[in-house]
């Protein structure tokens, strides 16, 4: 036996080991090496937390009102009784779709907070945000809106406000892009 290690003790019959949970952030060094400009420094690393409300079981009255609208369907007894709650079923599972394919979208969202730009990815597309005295900068109740995007149409476009979104710890982010935007005075 080398000194100063222990072996532990042998496992007895039926004894649980533990699983412990594997990282899967990688260290902002290694996943954010190839974007960040030399001499930045990573501040900070997130990804938008998952509502406990999002799964199948939010869209539970969505797929009540389905089922209600094929049983509808199926003792119509044909003519125009059977379409329209067939149409009705299927656009309401169309947007039930929409809504899933939303979700999955924020499993490929990440951010980085350097201490000269914010960062957003977003899949393989990253935006980058530099951190300037004008940036405007809001603390909202579920992250952190530092940018501006067009939305609408052409005849009706709308300025919206967006960020780091769904971040446990957006009070601490938002101080620390606070003091970042002061010092770039």
């Amino acid at each position: 036996m080398t000194e100063g290690r222990t072996t532990p003790p042998p496992l007895q019959s039926g004894t649980r080991i533990p699983l412990v949970p594997r990282q899967s952030a990688p260290h902002p060094a290694q996943d954010w090496a190839d974007v960040i400009g030399s001499g930045e420094t990573p501040l900070w690393q997130g990804a938008p937390q998952h509502s406990a409300r999002k799964g199948w079981k939010a869209e539970f009255p969505l797929l009540a009102f389905i089922a209600i609208a094929l049983v509808m369907a199926a003792n119509a007894g044909g003519g125009a009784g059977t379409i329209a709650p067939l149409v009705m079923a299927g656009f309401v599972g169309w947007k039930l779709l929409q809504r899933r394919k939303g979700d999955t979208r924020s499993l490929t969202s990440s951010y980085l907070l350097t201490d000269a730009a914010a960062y957003i990815r977003n899949g393989s597309a990253i935006q980058r945000h530099p951190i300037t005295a004008h940036m405007p900068l809001t603390l909202t109740s579920r992250g952190v809106h530092f940018a501006f995007r067009t939305k609408g149409h052409n005849d009706d476009p709308r300025e919206v406000p967006y960020g780091f979104a769904n971040i446990p710890d957006a009070e601490t982010v938002y101080s620390l892009m606070l003091d970042l935007k002061k010092a770039a005075r």
